[in-house]
């Protein structure tokens, strides 16, 4: 009885390995094709679509190898698999090591383009200002610069703040007169 039940458990292992060995080639094989495409359209995102093809192809392949330790009869065999483990999974590691750094670069670049928008919307915002100070009614370039910061304040911290800003303002210009 034994024996029909390890004989059954080892055909079940060798047909796992054999189906996760597959799809991990498989895997491998339309990431490289993928990589092949973005290479030829020289597109920004090939390392980063080709490194998580490749570390999800590691993946099947050392479910495999992790499949295989069920099956293996002498410790030789152990050591030989423990260390085909240990290979593709220092691989895995350097492979999701260069998927976070990608990312991170990709992160880094479109902060820097938001950051560069702003500070051209805001040039923007003050040469607006310049040009329609008159027609702010305000004396001077200053108050109508003044004038925009305060609405674009006052949107930002709600309307309270903008009512609080209002009377702070109506106070300041008696007081001036």
């Amino acid at each position: 009885m034994y024996e029909i039940f390890d004989n059954a458990l080892t055909e079940l292992v060798n047909y796992a390995i054999v189906g996760f060995e597959f799809v991990g080639v498989v895997v491998l094989i339309i990431s490289g094709l993928k990589g092949i495409v973005n290479y030829v359209k020289r597109s920004p995102q090939i390392r980063l679509t080709l490194a998580e093809g490749m570390a999800l192809s590691l993946e099947f392949k050392l479910g495999s190898e992790i499949l295989r330790t069920v099956i293996v009869r002498q410790l030789s065999e152990l050591v030989f698999v423990a260390g085909i483990i240990l290979l593709r999974a220092a691989l895995t590691y350097l492979i999701h090591w260069e998927i976070d750094y990608e990312e991170r670069q990709k992160r880094d670049a479109v902060k820097a383009r938001d950051q560069k928008l702003k500070a051209e919307e805001l040039e923007v915002r003050k040469e607006e200002a310049e040009n329609c100070s008159e027609d702010y009614g305000h004396e001077t370039a200053d108050e109508a610069k003044s004038g925009i910061a305060d609405k674009i304040l006052g949107a930002r911290f709600g309307a309270e703040e903008e009512k609080l800003r209002e009377k702070a303002r109506k106070k300041y210009d008696d007081s001036s007169k």
